[in-house]
């Protein structure tokens, strides 16, 4: 509670709710404080599964294309900067071939493919080309923006998307390939899919 006073005289006050604290433990790996560009793809190569990644809210990193193996959450640090870490995507994630992942979630962090002006988006947030399956891919208090699509399962995979869930996010700008996009015709599936707040 936050009040105002003049003199002995109270003159208003407000309640304020903070926010959760960041999570802490072995399976949490921090990267505040540390400005490098190329921290994410190197942490993501060798996070043990199921870490979970803090980055700083105050800086940019690059994503270059990886292919994800294990569950992972990539969530921002607390900022003053409007929409959290910024993740450059220049070129699309994927998942390594038969993969089986439990969860991959983004968490409070911006995404999005940079332009030059008078260019349209023409990268893909997640273009995976091998065969997989994952249960759950989320994006929760993301911003994401500037992609060709978000997630497009190419020709020729196999496998499952078992839930797809963007909550409380805003993407926005996303050219031809749509928000969800399956090409295959030899048997990859998408189960569950929740667009929420």
């Amino acid at each position: 509670q936050i009040a105002i006073y003049s003199e002995e005289n109270a003159r208003g006050w407000e309640v304020y709710t903070t926010k959760d604290p960041l999570p802490t433990g072995a399976d949490v790996i921090d990267l505040r404080g540390i400005n490098d560009p190329s921290l994410l793809m190197s942490t993501l190569s060798s996070a043990p599964g199921a870490s979970t990644i803090i980055l700083d809210g105050n800086f940019t990193y690059n994503a270059t294309g990886y292919s994800i193996s294990k569950s992972v959450t990539i969530k921002s640090g607390y900022s003053f900067v409007p929409g959290g870490a910024k993740i450059e995507v220049t070129k699309e994630f994927k998942f390594v071939d038969n993969a089986n992942i439990l969860s991959v979630v983004f968490d409070g962090v911006s995404l999005y493919q940079p332009l030059s002006p008078g260019t349209s988006p023409s990268a893909y947030m997640f273009s995976p080309t091998a065969s997989y399956t994952v249960n759950e891919l989320k994006f929760v208090n993301c911003k994401i923006s500037d992609f060709r699509g978000l997630m497009r399962s190419r020709s020729g995979t196999t496998g499952a998307l078992n839930n797809f869930i963007i909550d409380n996010s805003v993407v926005s700008n996303i050219r031809d390939y749509s928000v969800l996009m399956n090409e295959s015709t030899s048997g990859f599936n998408f189960g569950n899919i929740l667009f929420k707040n």
